[in-house]
């Protein structure tokens, strides 16, 4: 008693979401997922209320930049005559991971875990 409660699993993993090599997001998003579906209270307690639990709120931002800048290299493709080529080819990367972070939280609502599944929602109404 008196000692924190620590899942350094999900806690190390989560620090990679963001990694550059998309092998490394995909696990960290398998490994989520299955740490999402333990069904035990003390889990999801750690991971909606613990030290990662700024986890989904920085899902929701990562979506909203991702977004951002998508709209922004729409735009640049529309409105100028001369497009740079490199526009092209940061549209035809950035899509594929937003596809990708769709998927996901969608995975994540689809477990069927009310709590989790309310608190992601509440992030996406709150900040989108």
């Amino acid at each position: 008693e008196g000692t924190a409660p620590s899942f350094p699993l999900y806690s190390e993993a989560v620090k990679f979401y963001r990694h550059s090599e998309s092998m490394v997001r995909a696990a960290v998003r398998t490994l989520t997922l299955n740490v999402y579906g333990i069904p035990d209270e003390g889990v999801r307690t750690y991971v909606l209320h613990g030290p990662c639990c700024g986890y989904f709120p920085q899902l929701v931002s990562t979506l909203e930049e991702q977004y951002l800048h998508i709209v922004e290299l729409r735009a640049l493709l529309q409105l100028s005559k001369d497009p740079p080529p490199s526009a092209r080819s940061r549209l035809d990367a950035v899509l594929p991971e937003i596809d990708d972070l769709i998927c996901y939280c969608n995975d994540i609502l689809m477990l069927g875990i009310p709590e989790i599944a309310s608190h992601l929602s509440c992030i996406f109404w709150d900040n989108l």
